[in-house]
Order: structure tokens, then C-alpha cells, then sequence
């Protein structure tokens, strides 16, 4: 079964963005680590009406991939920063206490991770929690042995009331993104986001990989999330540093020419006709930065509104029912693992539109 033309731009973009970047960045001592708690078990059966699974637990078949969903809860104090996208971020204070979560879908066995984790800023445009480019490209990750994390960093997939907090009272009602009411807007989502890629990346206590080191970590977020991002790898990546790559899939904006981080802008032609969140600000191609703008391409594909179709009729975070073409579609070459010759073209030496070859990485330890 071919894959689907408007998936590929965005594996591709991830690959893209690797190619991009160089040796792999040292954790930095302005984030700190937060306490990571679980892996929190289920404790109803998918599609239960009690919840007590994580919101959108995937439908997608992980364990015959050799892969395993995980949801954790972080907790610690982070800052609040003054971020306008142009320079660097400013801090307003310190000292905020929150709780969130991330949900991990990684390989079991630490030899078939490619050393690669994608952390997805949940887009909350809705007013919940999508997970837009997981679900555009979670066949190509897995079938290359990729890692993905999905990060609640803002308040309203938490508190709005389609959030996981009304959702779940039970399972998320102790998560809080405010500092108890105190903090009203999203200025707190910035730090919450390094935190999370830290606990990722670096763990000082229970480790959200599991057995896996990550080698490198690429930020991706769609829409919404990539307007967030934008502002991040503009303003606040450049004291945190700790991510080694951006995807900006469906906006963006522009990039400042002076970060060291390497950014993909992946586009779609409805993006840029509409100026979707800065996405006809082109600028020219060079070491740091690609961008790619896909002719006939619509905002959001059934991929990605498919689950607002799930929100809309409650059924959030079931799986759905096993239809004749999703049995057509798990059975096929594809979903069993195959490789198609697109999926190996970007991982080869040759890279596209002249891109440099990705330089030899060093390994990073995790603290003991």
C-alpha cells in the first residue's frame, strides 16, 4: 500500500531537520530537571467511561511493532518568560509550581531506537490536546525506530473544559499549569516544555525512556503549536538549549538568522495562501534553516481531524471500532513494517536540495 502523499512531506521534514543538525547540544543547567512520576497505569479498559487511560491513547497497533504507550506526570517549579519571537525571551519569575503530563510511545527493545526522540508541543487550538504530528507520521516513526513524546505545556488542553482535567477528573484532576490560579496565561508553557525535553533527554531520577538514551531531540509542533515553537527556538531555546532540532509544520514565521538551532519549516500551499501564522514569511534556504511548501496541500488533513470528529462525539481516547479498511490497512505491507523507497532515500548520504550530510554525533550520557 503506497504511502500517503501527504504524509510523506512531514517524515521527510523530520529526516530534514536531523540532516540539519550538528553535534548533540549539552543539557543546560538553566532547566532543571522535574520529578517524573509513573509510568501510570490504566485503570479502566479503552473507551471506558470512567477514563482511566490516557487521553487519545493511540489506536495504532504498537506492541505488534515492537512498541510500547507510557504516560508520566511531571512536576516541579518553573519560570515564567517574557517571549516575543524576535529576541531573547526575558524572565518575569520564578518559583511556579506545576504538574502536567507526557505520553511516550517508544521501542521496547533499546536496539531498535535510532537514538532519535520527536517531542510534539500538543496543539490546543480546540481546547484539548492533539497530537497532529504523530498521527501524519507515526508509521514512518516507528517503522524507523523512532521514539515520540507528546507534552501538555499549556493550559488549555489541561484546564479547559474539554481538558484533561474534565476529562479525567480522577486520572488528571491533580494536574495544574496556573501555579494554583496565579498564572493566567501560557507564560509558564515555555520552561514546562524544556523541563519535559530534560527529563527526556537527561533523567535524574525515574527515566521516561525506559532502558533508551536519546541522542537527539526534535521538536515538532503543527499550526497553533508551530506559532508556539516559533516563539521557543526564537526566544527561549537560545537559553535553554536543549533541544537539537525544530519542525515547524503549518506556520512558523520568521527565523532569526543569529540561533545556532537548526529549523524546518514544512508548509502546505493552503499555509501560505492564507498566511497561516506567519507562513508566507519565506526566507531564503540556508545551513540552519529549510522550508518546504507543498503544492495542493490542505491545512489538515483526515489524519489529524479525524479525532475532532472523536471529540466532538465523546469517544476521545478510544480505540475505534476494527472497520474492513483498517483491517485492509494492518495487514498491509506497510503497517507489518516494510520499507517503501521514499522511507530510505532521505536516510542515505545524498541528501535533498543540497543538504549537508548530518555530522557524527556525540553520544550523551545520562546522569546516574
Amino acid at each position: 500500500m503506497a504511502e500517503s502523499p501527504v504524509r510523506r512531506p512531514l517524515a521527510l521534514a523530520v529526516t530534514g531537520a536531523l540532516l540539519l543538525s550538528g553535534a548533540a547540544l549539552p543539557a543546560s543547567a538553566a532547566v532543571p530537571d522535574p520529578e517524573v512520576i509513573g509510568p501510570v497505569p490504566a485503570t479502566t479498559a479503552l473507551g471506558d467511561p470512567a477514563h482511566g487511560y490516557p487521553f487519545l491513547a493511540t489506536d495504532y497497533d504498537l506492541a505488534g511493532h515492537g512498541y510500547v504507550e507510557e504516560e508520566f506526570f511531571l512536576e516541579g517549579e518553573a519560570t515564567r518568560y517574557q517571549a516575543d519571537g524576535v529576541t531573547d525571551a526575558t524572565v518575569l519569575s520564578t518559583g511556579h509550581d506545576y504538574r502536567t503530563r507526557i505520553v511516550v510511545r517508544r521501542p521496547v527493545d533499546p536496539d531498535a531506537f535510532n537514538g532519535t526522540v520527536i517531542a510534539e508541543w500538543y496543539n490546543v487550538s480546540n481546547q484539548w490536546d492533539q497530537e497532529v504530528d504523530w498521527f501524519q507520521t507515526h508509521e514512518h516513526l516507528v517503522r524507523e525506530g523512532y521514539a515520540w513524546v507528546g507534552v501538555s505545556a499549556q493550559r488549555a488542553g489541561v484546564h479547559s473544559t474539554t481538558g484533561l482535567r474534565a476529562w479525567s477528573p480522577e486520572r488528571y484532576g491533580a494536574l495544574d499549569l496556573t501555579d494554583g490560579g496565579t498564572v493566567t496565561d501560557d507564560s509558564l508553557s515555555y520552561d514546562v516544555f524544556s523541563q519535559a525535553v530534560e527529563a527526556v533527554r537527561d533523567p535524574e531520577g525515574t527515566a521516561p525512556l525506559g532502558p533508551l538514551d536519546a541522542e537527539r531531540v526534535v521538536a515538532t509542533g503543527h499550526s497553533q503549536s508551530a506559532g508556539r515553537l516559533r516563539t521557543y527556538v526564537n526566544s527561549v531555546d537560545p537559553l535553554a538549549d536543549v533541544v537539537d532540532a525544530v519542525v515547524l509544520h503549518g506556520g512558523g514565521a520568521s527565523i532569526r538568522d543569529d540561533i545556532d538551532t537548526p529549523v524546518f519549516k514544512l508548509n502546505s500551499e493552503t499555509d501560505v495562501a492564507i498566511n497561516l501564522l506567519g507562513a508566507a514569511e519565506r526566507q531564503p534556504d540556508t545551513d540552519l534553516l529549510r522550508t518546504w511548501e507543498v503544492a495542493g496541500a490542505p491545512t489538515a488533513t483526515g489524519s489529524s481531524s479525524r479525532t475532532t470528529g472523536a471529540c466532538a462525539s465523546g469517544t476521545s481516547g478510544r480505540r475505534p471500532v476494527a472497520t474492513p479498511a483498517r483491517r485492509r490497512r494492518a495487514s498491509s505491507p506497510r503497517a507489518r513494517g516494510c520499507r517503501s523507497t521514499w522511507s530510505r532515500a532521505p536516510c542515505t548520504t545524498t541528501s535533498p536540495r543540497g543538504w549537508p550530510r548530518a555530522r557524527p554525533r556525540r553520544r550523551r550520557r545520562r546522569s546516574r
